[in-house]
């Protein structure tokens, strides 16, 4: 089952930050304080891996920038549901769904914008297929192909990434170096800030040109 992590960073709450030399520092203290406050369902603590670091290094982590006015998606007015069970899980809901089931890398690059675009149209092609097409969409040909979605690597924005699908199309692709889907992801996979059995990730690398073919040996 996927596992989502979201970083909510509440500039609210935030006033305290003392800035120097132009930075401005978050007072985490304050943050987790007021997060624990407001709810009871789970604990907020302190990640000792922002420790040092400015807001906008941290903005800079987070790959999924600001959307624009004029790129955001329209709202729809939707009826609520009722009766909303206690738990769900779509890896139960849609067990032949593979895609659902797995969490690719994004390695040195932030790109977590594509990559919650193509997994999650991943997933929804199979579940309106009936769980029959197990197709991967390719983050490599979001990522650099997509001129109006932002900045790469270095961010982008998650609404024009589905308005591309939309409206331009994306192909098929994978992990790195893998040859079963048209565009693979330039980046291998590496250690996220723990010892693992990869590399660790480093510095975000540039974002990879756009290719306008498929990875050689792929016979799709």
């Amino acid at each position: 089952m996927k596992t989502i992590i979201i970083v909510l960073v509440v500039l609210a709450f935030t006033t305290i930050g003392a800035a120097r030399e132009n930075k401005v520092f978050l007072d985490f203290k304050n943050i987790i304080d007021h997060v624990n406050s407001v709810q009871n369902n789970w604990k907020a603590g302190h990640n000792h891996y922002f420790d040092g670091m400015d807001l906008e290094q941290i903005k800079n982590l987070m790959g999924t920038l600001e959307t624009p006015d004029h790129l955001k998606l329209p709202l729809l007015d939707i009826e609520p549901m009722v009766n909303i069970p206690d738990e769900f899980s779509s890896a139960e809901h849609w067990p032949n769904c593979e895609s659902i089931k797995e969490v690719r890398d994004q390695s040195t690059c932030g790109s977590c914008w594509a990559f919650g675009a193509v997994e999650a149209i991943s997933d929804r092609i199979c579940i309106v297929s009936g769980q029959k097409l197990q197709v991967r969409i390719s983050a490599e040909d979001l990522l650099t192909c997509c001129t109006s979605c932002g900045s790469g690597c270095n961010g982008g924005y998650t609404a024009s990434a589905f308005s591309y699908w939309k409206n331009t199309g994306i192909v098929t692709g994978w992990l790195y170096n893998t040859s079963n889907w048209c565009m693979p992801y330039t980046f291998k996979e590496c250690d996220h800030h723990v010892v693992g059995k990869h590399e660790p990730c480093g510095n975000t690398q540039p974002t990879p040109k756009c290719k306008t073919t498929c990875a050689t040996g792929y016979s799709g």
